[in-house]
């Protein structure tokens, strides 16, 4: 995670370091400025670990989610000084240790790769379980607890080995509508799991974020791995699955428009709307005249409609 102000944040799954990006006063490119061990080196094990951080620039608020046991997962909160480097525990629970620490109920897994969405403001972040599919949020300026936004059945994978592989993608937006804004959160899940009754296909849910009710419910095929950006104003979302097929879809309306379709099949998407331009990345396969087989990677630009 990378601060407008010459920092970027990293962790090695068991502490948390500040690193200089900009060569500013006494401070040089690469150095570690601060750190913060958030697990003792003794106490770290494949069951006690960072697992993911993400930080909100508004606020410097750094967010590390925690797995503390196979059934355990919480988050440690920090606050990153941009004018300095300095990173400090932010208190939640003075009675707690440690007391930056909001725990979630007992049994709800957080998949590996999960990420933790702030709000516009930076003062409240969502996360969502991927073994009940409940979706939590946590005001960091209160502190008044974590509030159950809601359950969603279909993206709950249960307290197997699906849930701990597959994320929960959370993204946040602020959609205007006439003279009030709408609090979004999308959530996906970007990989189809097989269970022993079947599978459950790669699905993207939009979530009023105040009165916890569906605004739009997405499915895709068993097959298709996703990539999902949304436009700052929420209006639309950009789906790259591994097929080959990038669509745009109307929040609102459901509507879904396709933009390329390419047997290569798509790795990754990038949406920049500053530039007006999504880069997607792709593979592609082909034989040599030796008939041994070579890839190329491949860069589309496409411009915004």
């Amino acid at each position: 995670e990378i601060s407008s102000t010459g920092y970027a944040v990293f962790s090695n799954k068991q502490a948390i370091y500040v690193i200089s990006t900009l060569e500013q006063g006494i401070q040089n490119r690469g150095d570690i400025v601060d750190s913060e061990e958030a697990i003792s080196s003794s106490d770290y094990s494949a069951t006690n670990r960072i697992i993911n951080i993400d930080f909100d620039p508004t606020t410097g608020t750094v967010a590390a989610i925690r797995q503390k046991s196979s059934e355990l997962f919480s988050i440690l909160l920090y606050r990153l000084d941009q004018a300095d480097g300095s990173l400090t525990p932010i208190t939640v629970n003075s009675a707690s240790d440690p007391s930056n620490e909001v725990v979630l109920p007992r049994g709800e897994i957080i998949g590996f790769g999960s990420n933790v969405a702030f709000d516009d403001t930076g003062t409240v972040f969502y996360i969502a379980s991927s073994s009940t599919g409940t979706l939590y949020s946590y005001s960091v300026a209160s502190s008044g607890g974590l509030v159950s936004n809601g359950t969603y059945e279909d993206f709950a994978d249960g307290s197997i080995q699906a849930a701990y592989s597959n994320p929960r993608k959370l993204i946040y937006r602020s959609l205007k509508q006439a003279d009030k804004e709408l609090p979004l959160v999308y959530i996906s899940r970007p990989f189809g799991i097989s269970r022993p009754f079947g599978k459950k296909p790669s699905k993207l849910l939009v979530v009023n974020a105040k009165s916890s009710t569906s605004v739009s419910n997405f499915s895709f095929t068993e097959e298709q791995a996703l990539q999902i950006a949304v436009t700052e104003d929420g209006s639309s979302v950009y789906v790259a699955s591994n097929n080959g097929t990038l669509c745009k879809i109307h929040t609102l309306t459901g509507e879904r428009k396709e933009i390329i379709s390419s047997s290569e099949g798509l790795l990754n998407m990038t949406l920049d709307e500053s530039i007006g331009l999504i880069a997607t990345t792709s593979v592609q396969t082909a034989l040599t005249k030796a008939e041994n087989s070579a890839t190329a990677a491949t860069v589309k630009l496409l411009r915004l409609e």
